[in-house]
C-alpha cells in the first residue's frame, strides 16, 4: 500500500499550474498497477487546505475529490470516504469530520454527539432520498 500525502492529493486537485506539473511527475513515479490510497486524515485535511490556502467552497472540493478518489491514480482507504463525499454534497453546513462521522454511523457504528446538525443529517441519510 502507498499512501498519498495531502500535498501530492492536493496536486491533483488542478489549483495551480505548478502543482498540475507535480502531478504529472507523481503520476510517472507511481509503480505500475499500484493506486496511492486517500486516508480519512488526508481527505480532512485537504478539505481544510482547497479552503483556506485556495478560497475553495466545501462543495468544489467533495466534487473534485470524490472524482480523485475515483480515478486510476487513487484509492479511498475505505467505503467511508466516498460515502462521507456524498454526505458532504447533501449536507454542505457539516464539516467533514462530522461526514466521516456519519458514514461510519450509517454502516452501523454507534454515535454519542450534542451536535443537532450531525444527528439530524444521519437521521436524514437512514431515510433516503425523498421520493
Amino acid at each position: 500500500m502507498i499512501l498519498a500525502d495531502t500535498n501530492v492529493v492536493v496536486d491533483f486537485c488542478g489549483v495551480t499550474a505548478a502543482r498540475t506539473r507535480r502531478a504529472q511527475s507523481v503520476k510517472s513515479a507511481i509503480p505500475r498497477g499500484e493506486r496511492l490510497v486517500i486516508t480519512e486524515a488526508v481527505l480532512a485535511e485537504c478539505f481544510w487546505v482547497l479552503r483556506q490556502s485556495y478560497g475553495w467552497s466545501d462543495r468544489d472540493s467533495a466534487d473534485v475529490l470524490a472524482d480523485i478518489a475515483d480515478s486510476t491514480e487513487f484509492a479511498a482507504e475505505n467505503g467511508y470516504l466516498r460515502v462521507s463525499l456524498t454526505i458532504k454534497r447533501s449536507h454542505p453546513s457539516l464539516d467533514i469530520a462530522d461526514c466521516l462521522l456519519a458514514a461510519r454511523v450509517l454502516d452501523g457504528d454507534d454515535l454519542i454527539t450534542h451536535d443537532a446538525r450531525l444527528n439530524r443529517a444521519i437521521e436524514l441519510e437512514m431515510r433516503g432520498p425523498t421520493q
